[in-house]
């Protein structure tokens, strides 16, 4: 983690604009997959569900703060209310919005699968293989639309206008993961309610961390360098 946030702090303070949001994109679609080897390789469940809990409690960490408040922290005093950083936060919103959804609808990796890799297979076994469809995380999908939550809650204050890219990402992530389920991905083990029950308590903090951080916007306003 510290080397994320002083790859964050370098990322804004060289491109503090497209290059910065897309570069945050981009290791929260990595995540998922660091995180499950990290589960797979250094703890032991008795079932799946609690894998999933426990990538979700790790990824709602790392995701929050490489999304949110890395870039809070990096960010000057005095430039909290500037335009740059305004248009810094709703960038990341924005990249979140379509980057990662628009991915996941391609599907490139299973396609390569099933149109490059499938014709070349010695036997039918090996290339059915390819056509189970792609790989999908539950705990990646909740612990995405938290994010998104989070950041569109936690700059509130700052740029009101993030909760309506906010509501926007969410619905093209249900009609994105929509047509995932019933076109691309693989049929999944079956999980029980403890994801959701999980998720709902994440939503409460994410509430009350709009409250903080909101308080801490309007009582320092307007982060004028004394």
């Amino acid at each position: 983690m510290v080397a994320l946030f002083f790859a964050n702090k370098a990322v804004n303070d060289a491109d503090s604009g497209i290059g910065a949001a897309l570069f945050i994109s981009l290791v929260n679609m990595a995540l998922p997959f660091a995180m499950k080897t990290t589960t797979t390789l250094f703890e032991y469940h008795v079932s799946n569900v609690d894998v999933q809990a426990s990538i979700v409690l790790k990824m709602v960490a790392t995701r929050f703060l490489n999304t949110a408040i890395f870039m809070y922290i990096v960010t000057d005093y005095g430039d909290t209310f500037s335009e740059e950083n305004l248009n810094k936060i709703q960038t990341v919103l924005i990249v979140d919005c379509i980057f990662s959804p628009v991915f996941r609808a391609l599907n490139v990796a299973d396609w390569l699968k099933r149109k490059i890799l499938a014709p070349r297979q010695n036997t039918q076994i090996e290339m059915d293989l390819l056509f189970q469809g792609a790989y999908w995380n539950l705990a990646e999908r909740y612990t995405d639309m938290l994010k998104t939550c989070f950041v569109g809650m936690f700059y509130l204050a700052l740029l009101p206008s993030g909760l309506f890219i906010t509501a926007g990402a969410m619905l093209m992530n249900y009609w994105v993961d929509k047509w995932c389920l019933i076109k691309h991905w693989r049929r999944p083990p079956q999980y029980d309610q403890t994801l959701g029950v999980l998720s709902r308590h994440f939503m409460v903090g994410i509430l009350f961390s709009h409250c903080i951080m909101s308080r801490i916007f309007f009582v320092n306003w307007a982060y004028e360098d004394s």
